[in-house]
């Protein structure tokens, strides 16, 4: 099963930082910026998210979403024209986790364009949307990567370690799924009563105006009678 969550990440700032990182090509014309299975600690990414605060901002917001942390971290750019060609990705054994450790792998693309293509043996074509975390990725499928586009596809691609979580991603997405209800069933109250308050205000308030609306009209008035007082008593006397 794979989901897609929306990112609050600002990814005009992602992208700045990105360029700056120093990125190698892989041999299928693919540009990288880490080596594969990267570890977040490793001193190279350690340094580059020293200065790089928008990139650790999106790796503490997906393992947020999925509480898990963050243990892998890519990030890979696919030049216009260029075709990835079927593969399986093939984890590097680490010396803490081993050579087989338990891993869920999410995508967020930066830049993209709707002819950028990922295509695997089970699942076929998954839509990658620009802004939102798409996973668990199943790298581990025969797949292929297409930018038949004129824009560069720079997607920051982490890996997440369930070795502290023994849900399903079923049971995890349908845990997500009610909170997402229980929220906007308490944002739909609370704009009830806020319009609700409104329109008591509105009501209170109407009593009001119309006071201050006839009060100039009858001083109008009686200063008119006032002077059609004056004139007739003026007309008797003469």
């Amino acid at each position: 099963m794979i989901v897609s969550l929306k990112s609050n990440i600002d990814l005009k700032k992602l992208l700045a930082e990105v360029k700056r990182l120093a990125f190698w090509e892989d041999g299928s014309k693919a540009l990288m910026a880490f080596k594969q299975s990267c570890h977040i600690h490793d001193v190279v990414i350690k340094g580059a998210l020293k200065s790089s605060p928008i990139l650790e901002s999106a790796l503490e917001e997906i393992s947020k979403l999925r509480q898990c942390p963050a243990l892998f971290l890519m990030v890979n750019v696919v030049p216009p024209g260029v075709i990835i060609p079927q593969h399986t990705d093939t984890l590097i054994a680490h010396p803490v986790h081993g050579d087989r450790p338990r891993l869920e792998r999410w995508h967020l693309p930066i830049i993209t364009n709707d002819k950028c293509q990922w295509w695997d043996e089970v699942n076929q074509d998954i839509p990658m949307k620009q802004g939102y975390w798409h996973g668990p990725m199943p790298y581990w499928n025969k797949h292929d990567v297409r930018n038949g586009g004129t824009t560069e596809r720079i997607h920051l691609v982490v890996d997440l370690d369930l070795e502290y979580d023994e849900k399903s991603i079923s049971e995890w997405k349908e845990e997500l799924d009610k909170k997402e209800l229980e929220n906007k069933k308490q944002l739909e109250l609370a704009s009830e009563k806020l319009k609700k308050r409104q329109q008591e205000e509105l009501v209170a308030s109407q009593p009001k105006e119309e006071s201050l609306m006839k009060q100039p009209i009858e001083q109008a008035v009686g200063h008119l009678l006032n002077l059609d007082d004056k004139t007739n008593h003026g007309t008797a006397k003469s």
